[in-house]
């Protein structure tokens, strides 16, 4: 079983499939889905209301947590200026207009218990300011002034149950800022940053564990971690990106699905764990691991979830043996990537756990979790 799972090896690249990004910009009414490894555009859909008027741009988007449904704030048709707030079929793109948002809003997050806080951009009449809106009615209650960094605003909720705040053009911790925000008592934490240097944030989305995706002004594609270190994966296709939200694969397709929480490396970037192609019977997926240290590793295989205090209780595997022992050893390459193909042959078990550990000068590391259901 082993040898049938990852002898197979193949070099070409395989679209993402499965937890779908989504994402929307400031210069279109499209709503497409990309692969974050690439930043290549997988699909689009024009995004029209429900009254037949066309979507000309976006300046937010947030799934809600509680509920799974899909929110963007949406400039349409006859009224360019008014930013409005709109749920959204990521189907078929239609968008039913929920209302005003009496400013100009520049993106959006939800809570995990469906509370959604928008702030306000650098040109609106209330500028860099906090508030709850009402996914019923478009209101917005005042929460609080944000008046640290520069041009840009955005806003995401970590996997930890904090707001995450980015905003700024310039000098890195200086006009440019990254913080923590406790919601339920308002208070800043300032984070500082390090690595590659954003220009003005435009979105930021929540990927897994302590790493954040972000798009900024010149269309960098980079990862933030909470601790904020700054990594740049490539850039979009296209741009400006002043959106993004990941949204769950339903039980009845095919998925990857990331989960859980890598450990930080000595480097302070916490190794991420993907997966792309259609994880079905002979069909060939990828397995693509990066922002680890230049090092050896292996890959584990488990049958289900769960969480082992090993190699510490801070630092935890996440995954149930499957074959044990089975564990497949690679190298990672000089930029902190390793990537397997291989072939899925039948009989599988509908979901399969991975999680791959790594030796580090902070010891032995352990990457995300990934599931793969099998259809």
């Amino acid at each position: 079983m082993r040898t049938t799972l990852l002898a197979f090896l193949f070099a070409s690249a395989i679209p993402a499939q499965g937890d779908h990004l989504y994402t929307v910009t400031s210069t279109s009414g499209e709503l497409r889905r990309v692969d974050p490894l690439t930043g290549a555009t997988l699909s689009f859909v024009p995004m029209v209301t429900t009254g037949s008027l066309n979507v000309l741009s976006c300046t937010g988007l947030s799934l809600n947590p509680a509920t799974g449904l899909l929110y963007a704030i949406v400039r349409v048709s006859g009224s360019q200026t008014i930013r409005r707030l709109a749920q959204i079929d990521p189907a078929t793109g239609i968008a039913t207009i929920i209302g005003p948002l009496g400013d100009n809003f520049a993106a959006l997050a939800i809570r995990v218990d469906g509370v959604c806080f928008a702030v306000t951009g650098d040109g609106a009449t209330v500028p860099e300011t906090l508030y709850t809106v009402d996914l019923n009615t478009a209101a917005t209650t005042f929460v609080m002034a944000l008046g640290n960094g520069s041009d840009g605003e955005a806003i995401a909720f970590g996997a930890d149950g904090y707001l995450y705040h980015l905003s700024g053009l310039g000098v890195p911790n200086i006009h440019e800022i990254f913080e923590r925000i406790d919601t339920f008592t308002n208070t800043i934490t300032p984070i500082t940053l390090s690595g590659f240097d954003t220009q003005e944030v435009l979105s930021v989305t929540p990927w897994v564990g302590g790493n954040l995706l972000v798009a900024d002004l010149y269309d960098n594609r980079i990862v933030t971690n909470t601790n904020g270190v700054v990594r740049q994966l490539g850039t979009w296709g296209y741009g400006p990106v002043k959106g993004m939200a990941f949204i769950p694969s339903p039980l009845t397709q095919p998925f990857f699905r990331t989960y859980g929480w890598g450990c930080d490396a000595s480097a302070g970037t916490i190794p991420l764990l993907t997966g792309s192609g259609v994880p079905s019977p002979n069909q060939t997926v990828q397995l693509n691991l990066i922002l680890a240290p230049l090092t050896i590793g292996v890959l584990g295989i488990g049958s289900s979830n769960a969480s082992v205090p090993f190699p510490s209780p801070a630092c935890q595997i996440q995954i149930l043996p499957l074959w044990a022992p089975d564990l497949f050893g690679f190298v990672t390459t000089p930029a902190g990537t390793w990537t397997l193909s291989l072939v899925l042959p039948p009989g599988l078990p509908s979901d399969l756990f991975f999680q791959a550990a790594v030796v580090d000068t902070n010891g032995i590391i352990v990457a995300n979790p990934l599931q793969m259901h099998i259809l």
